[in-house]
């Protein structure tokens, strides 16, 4: 037993040693895992190095070698031969020979990628009129743009799709359409005009882009565009990017309409709380209980003498404490709380 703990460490090392062995290694699973690649591949040596062979030839737009290349690796793996058929037909510029790798489709799911090959195999082979009419026929209006606004295209075509590229900023839905319409646009477009920054700045605001909504906006809004919405909506793009005293001086600007001046008010209290300047903050809030009749929320003030008044509970309200520090509200007085007679002061 007293010679245990010194066998121990050598059973150990025997055991690990026996147990990384492998008994009977190929030569090409030894190459391999001497250069890195530990992975069980589903296809040879050979056709890995075919298939990736046309990859980096088509990346190095060398598209009749990258054809060649696809064409006799599907030939040779035949269980992926719709989407190397498929490869081959984006690199390949004569449409007849285009439809003759189509017609070699045996799947639904290959075959519901002929028209997006077939556009691209255009735009790749510079047949831009007939890319920007494939692209525009599936309903691509951003990518069909994209070749009508960048060179060669004529100064006529630019203008134009300038006008119908901004269009589709405005009225898109999709946020990462629209995000990727104004880096487009601002990348085509160097500049722009006050008219153009207020619609990005809308879209921007709601797709996800609070800089340059920002931007546009001080733009926009500097040149005299714009209307209360867009002020509300520069403060607020201003808070989200925690430029919290801009946002303030914006939101400050806000007095009509009513209902949209109180919500700015807010808003700018939120700012000056956010500056760590709390009483300046709650004097806003209260402010906007104080306002003229016609201005302020629907809260009865009570004008006795000693009584809370309803400004301060629209405060307490609107500002967070810990449940601990909150005054229970008169007995009878269930305007501000759901739970009309419990837990009130007599």
């Amino acid at each position: 037993m007293a010679i245990a703990p010194l066998l121990l460490p050598l059973v150990a090392l025997l055991l690990s040693s026996s147990a990384c062995q492998n008994p009977q290694p190929g030569q090409k699973e030894s190459a391999a895992v001497q250069a890195g690649d530990t992975t069980r591949h589903v296809l040879s040596a050979e056709d890995r190095a075919l298939v990736l062979r046309a990859r980096e030839l088509d990346r190095a737009d060398s598209l009749d070698a990258a054809r060649e290349g696809y064409d006799q690796a599907a030939q040779r793996l035949p269980q992926i031969s719709d989407w190397l058929y498929l490869r081959a037909a984006g690199v390949t510029g004569d449409s007849a020979a285009r439809a003759g790798y189509f017609a070699k489709l045996r799947t639904d799911v290959a075959r519901d990628r002929i028209r997006w090959t077939d556009a691209i195999a255009r735009e790749r082979t510079r047949d831009f009129a007939g890319a920007i009419r494939v692209y525009g026929a599936l309903g691509a209006k951003l990518d069909a743009l994209r070749l009508r606004i960048n060179p060669p295209a004529d100064d006529a075509s630019r203008t134009a799709a300038r006008g119908e590229l901004l269009m589709l900023i405005a009225s898109s839905n999709n946020s990462a359409d629209t995000r990727e319409a104004i880096d487009l646009f601002d990348k085509v477009f160097t500049t722009t005009a006050p008219r153009e920054e207020i619609v990005i700045a809308r879209a921007a605001g709601k797709s996800g882009l609070p800089d340059r909504a920002a931007t546009a906006y001080a733009k926009a809004l500097g040149a005299g565009l714009g209307d209360v919405s867009d002020r509300v909506a520069y403060g607020s793009v201003l808070f989200r990017l925690r430029r919290y005293a801009d946002a303030a001086t914006e939101f400050a600007k806000v007095r009509t309409p009513p209902n949209l001046a109180a919500a700015a008010q807010y808003q700018r209290a939120r700012a000056q709380i956010a500056l760590g300047n709390t009483e300046a903050g709650r004097s806003t809030l209260r402010a906007i209980t104080t306002a003229p009749p016609a201005r302020r929320p629907r809260h009865r003030r009570q004008s006795r003498q000693g009584r809370t008044t309803d400004s301060d509970r629209f405060v307490e309200a609107l500002s967070y404490r810990p449940a601990r520090d909150q005054r229970p509200l008169p007995c009878g007085d269930d305007r501000l709380h759901t739970r009309r007679q419990e837990g009130c002061s007599r």
